[in-house]
C-alpha cells in the first residue's frame, strides 16, 4: 500500500495567490475605503483562513485514514492479555495462583521427589478452561535437557520455554484409550490408598493399541475426593465404547517419562491433574459424574 503523505493533497488547500483578484477582496476593500491598511488587514485575514482551514483539513484527513486497530484479531489473546507464542494455547492471562491442599497428611510437595512437579500435580482449583485442539499438545515441544531433572536444575531459557504452557487451563476434546490405577508416589506421600488414575487420551477411538499417539491425563485423589463417579471401570467403560469426552484440567510437562514417548505415549505433556470429565450424550456434554451409560 502506497505511503501517504504527510501533507495531504495540496490541490485541495484554499489558494492565496489571486487574493487580491477575488470579487470577495474587492468587496471588502471598497468597504475599508482602499486604504492600504485596509488592503493589508484583508490579506492577514486571508492568509488566517488559509492557516487554519489546513491544519483543520489535515486534521480531518488524517484522523478519516489512520487504520482502526480496535478490530485486528491479534491471535488467541481472548482473555484480554498478549497473545502466547505458542500457536493454538490460550492467552497467558489465564494463568492463575495455583490452589493446593494438605489432603489426608499430605502437603502438596508430597514426600520426595521435584516438589514443584508435585506441586504442580496436587493441583485443586478450577480454572476459565480454553478450548485447545487434541494435536496442539500432542506436538508440543519441550526443551531435552528438561528430560528427568527437577525444575530448579533446568536453564534460565528451558523455564521461560516451559512457562509459555505449563499450567494453563485447557480443555480437550477426543477419545479414551484406558485407564489404569497407578501405585504409589511422591505427590501422594506414597500412600498405598491415594492412588491416582493414568488415563490415556487419544484423538480418535482405538483403545489401548493407540496410547502411541497419546496425551496422558491424570485424575488425582485430592480431586476424585470430589468426583465419586471418577472409577477406573467406569472411564474403561468409555473408553470400550468409544464414546467421545471432554477433558478440562491444568496442562503440565511431566519430564520424569521421556522413555515412553513413542511407545505408551506421545508426549510428556500431560494434563494433570484433570478438574472436570464431560461425556458426550446425544447433543450434550454431561459430566462423568452424573452421565449414563
Amino acid at each position: 500500500m502506497a505511503k501517504r503523505s504527510s501533507q495531504g493533497n495540496q490541490s485541495d488547500l484554499p489558494d492565496v495567490q489571486n487574493v487580491e483578484g477575488s470579487p470577495l477582496f474587492q468587496m471588502l476593500f471598497s468597504l475599508l475605503g482602499g486604504s492600504t491598511i485596509g488592503r493589508i488587514i484583508i490579506v492577514v485575514l486571508a492568509v488566517g483562513v488559509v492557516i487554519f482551514g489546513g491544519k483543520a483539513y489535515l486534521d480531518t484527513n488524517s484522523t478519516t485514514n489512520t487504520p482502526n486497530n480496535s478490530n485486528i484479531n491479534n491471535g488467541n489473546s481472548s482473555g484480554g492479555g498478549a497473545p502466547n507464542s505458542i500457536a493454538g494455547l490460550p492467552s497467558l492471562s489465564f494463568k492463575q495462583t495455583s490452589k493446593e491442599i494438605t489432603f489426608n497428611g499430605c502437603p502438596p510437595q508430597g514426600d520426595g521427589g521435584d516438589p514443584e512437579l508435585n506441586n504442580n500435580k496436587n493441583r485443586v482449583d478450577a480454572g476459565n478452561f480454553q478450548a485447545v485442539a487434541f494435536d496442539t499438545i500432542e506436538k508440543l515441544p519441550w526443551p531435552p535437557e528438561t528430560e528427568r531433572k527437577a525444575h530448579a536444575d533446568w536453564s534460565q531459557s528451558a523455564q521461560n520455554q516451559i512457562a509459555q504452557a505449563e499450567g494453563l487451563p485447557v480443555m480437550v476434546e477426543g477419545y479414551l484409550a484406558e485407564a489404569r490405577q497407578e501405585g504409589p508416589e511422591s505427590p501422594n506421600c506414597h500412600s498405598s490408598t491415594d492412588l491416582d488414575f493414568h488415563i490415556w487420551m487419544i484423538r480418535s477411538p482405538g483403545g489401548a493399541s493407540a496410547r502411541t499417539e497419546a496425551v496422558v491425563v491424570e485424575a488425582t485423589p485430592r480431586v476424585r475426593a470430589n468426583h465419586p463417579g471418577w472409577t477406573v471401570s467406569a472411564l474403561n467403560s468409555i473408553a470400550k465404547k468409544g464414546t467421545r469426552v471432554r477433558i478440562s484440567g491444568w496442562l503440565m510437562l511431566d519430564p520424569e517419562h521421556p522413555d515412553q514417548v513413542g511407545q505408551t505415549r506421545g508426549t510428556i505433556w500431560e494434563i494433570h491433574p484433570i478438574i472436570q470429565i464431560e461425556v458426550q450424550q446425544g447433543s450434550q456434554w454431561v459430566t462423568l459424574d452424573n452421565y449414563n451409560a
